[in-house]
């Protein structure tokens, strides 16, 4: 039988806002036979520890093509990169979840073992696709292996001028698979959210 790879949360450690999504979706994962590992992701204020410097420029696409990146979409990429190191160094597959995702149903270990790296979430609230229901959620959920994370943190652009969402995007369609009916990315108002988009 194919072991269960390891989830990886990205989670905000002292973050009320972070800690209460947590809080919510870790159940879902664990009551699936998960282990759930925590990840303090990276802030504005902590964009010089445990990853390397990344570059930005302006956005060159979408709404807010033209547009600096807002403080905490560049901690998101960053979060995300320090992500891909650790999946470097695995021997086993590694599922990355941002704090919060829910798991909506079992993934089949079948669906782990057949691509380097597989979409596995969708945002609702966000769709671009009302008869679909739902929006892919690249960063919200992905399971990528040590080969593909090795070849991700290689490409990396010497300017970023794209959210990290584009970047997954683009791996996961050239390499892997989109399988995101498994989790949904949660947004509750009274909650309220993490990231700034300008």
């Amino acid at each position: 039988m194919v072991k269960l790879p390891a989830v990886g949360m990205i989670y905000l450690k002292g973050n009320p806002v972070s800690e209460e999504y947590r809080k919510i979706v870790t159940p879902s994962w664990e009551n699936a036979g998960f282990e759930v590992r925590f990840h303090n992701g990276i802030t504005p204020e902590t964009l010089d520890q445990g990853v390397k410097k990344l570059t930005f420029g302006k956005k060159e696409g979408g709404r807010n093509k033209g547009k600096d990146f807002t403080p905490t979409e560049i901690a998101v990429w960053h979060s995300h990169v320090m992500m891909w190191e650790i999946a470097s160094r695995k021997e086993n597959p590694l599922i990355v979840i941002e704090h919060d995702v829910l798991l909506l149903r079992p993934i089949e270990r079948s669906a782990l073992t057949s691509h380097p790296i597989i979409g596995l979430s969708h945002c609702g609230l966000l769709s671009k696709h009302p008869n679909k229901g739902y929006r892919i959620s690249a960063g919200g959920c992905y399971m990528l292996n040590n080969q593909i994370a090795k070849k991700m943190l290689a490409k990396l652009p010497e300017v970023i001028t794209f959210n990290s969402d584009g970047y997954l995007h683009n791996f996961i369609a050239r390499y892997g698979v989109f399988k995101q009916d498994y989790s949904t990315q949660l947004y509750i108002p009274k909650i309220g959210a993490t990231i700034d988009h300008d």
